[in-house]
């Protein structure tokens, strides 16, 4: 599987489309990253951190929204506690709380907004009843619900907030008619439409807000003059 880029301002009112086009799919590209806001946020911005999922690394860093150049950074996500391995999918709630999938993994591990070191995860989400199937993209809804694509499976599924362990999706995206193929990277906007990149498919697809089973997109982005080849991450 490959790995993505994905830079989303928290705090922002709006939310700028874009997809990452990978016209060598053997080539791996950078891995997820995130901006969040943390409660003690400065007007300076001294508050800001950019998470991102640092794939081969087997861990997830932050930095200072302020970093430049050759610095470590002010967290790290890894050891055996985590039970991370190669993490490429990033997500980050309102709270904090920070939401890693391993690539190609079938589980969602959950830490908590001051995570730091070898530090065992809340809560993880996986098993035979959640549907989930190798992971590539994460995000987090209005409502603070998390969304999971699965890249092999052609669907999307929903969890309710807190949930874990085995469970099952309160909803799930899949069928003919949603046009999902190869599902990787997800945003949301203001509206609560959900876009995704549909990596095999070469496009980019919204659903409304509300939209369950074999729902067709309200937005289909493809074809020659789009110029998207293999489109991984969006934001």
């Amino acid at each position: 599987m490959r790995t993505s880029l994905l830079l989303i301002p928290a705090v922002a009112s709006a939310i700028a489309l874009t997809a990452c086009v990978q016209s060598n799919p053997s080539v791996v590209p950078p891995a997820q990253s995130q901006l969040f806001q943390s409660r003690t946020a400065r007007p300076d911005g001294s508050g800001l951190r950019i998470f991102t999922a640092n794939r081969n690394g087997g861990d997830v860093l932050a930095f200072k929204v302020s970093a430049n150049g050759n610095v470590a950074p002010v967290v790290s996500i890894g050891g055996p506690n985590t039970r991370l391995n190669d993490p490429d999918s990033l997500a980050i709630d309102a709270s904090g709380r920070i939401y890693t999938a391993d690539d190609g993994a079938t589980k969602v591990r959950v830490f908590g907004p001051t995570a730091n070191g070898n530090v065992k995860p809340k809560r993880t989400i996986g098993g035979s009843k959640s549907h989930l199937g190798d992971t590539e993209g994460l995000a987090i809804d209005s409502a603070g619900n998390l969304w999971v694509s699965s890249y092999s499976n052609d669907w999307i599924t929903e969890y309710k907030v807190g949930a874990k362990r085995n469970v099952k999706p309160i909803d799930t995206i899949s069928g003919g008619n949603t046009e999902l193929d190869s599902p990787t990277g997800m945003t949301f906007d203001s509206s609560g439409r959900l876009y995704v990149a549909s990596t095999s498919g070469a496009a980019v697809v919204a659903f409304a807000k509300g939209a369950s089973g074999n729902a067709a997109p309200v937005v289909a982005i493809s074809g020659k003059k789009t110029r998207l080849e293999h489109p991984f991450a969006i934001a």
